[in-house]
């Protein structure tokens, strides 16, 4: 079993750190247009988190029902074609 490389776990960490300075300074600036982005970005970093650690602790799941996973994913992306709304020429759920 190949261990989590701590460089590549610092640079993330880094990386998320830089990103949430930035966002909670662009907050502060127009707090009218974006909203509450800074929270959002917390909670998808731990949901990101918690999807690293299970996809490095069952692989072998992740493998067995990896084609259930990409049909799900193209099936989400027929269902934005058909019922997304176009926005500035790119495709939202919203």
């Amino acid at each position: 079993k190949k261990n989590l490389s701590l460089k590549i776990i610092l640079c993330l960490i880094f990386f998320a750190i830089i990103s949430l300075i930035s966002i909670f300074n662009a907050q502060k600036i127009s707090h009218d247009i974006i909203g509450n982005i800074f929270l959002k970005q917390i909670i998808y970093y731990f949901i990101g988190i918690i999807v690293l650690l299970f996809s490095y602790y069952k692989k072998d799941l992740i493998i067995k029902y990896h084609y259930l996973g990409y049909l799900t994913f193209i099936f989400l992306l027929i269902i934005l074609l058909i019922f997304g709304v176009s926005i500035n020429g790119s495709r939202c759920w919203l």
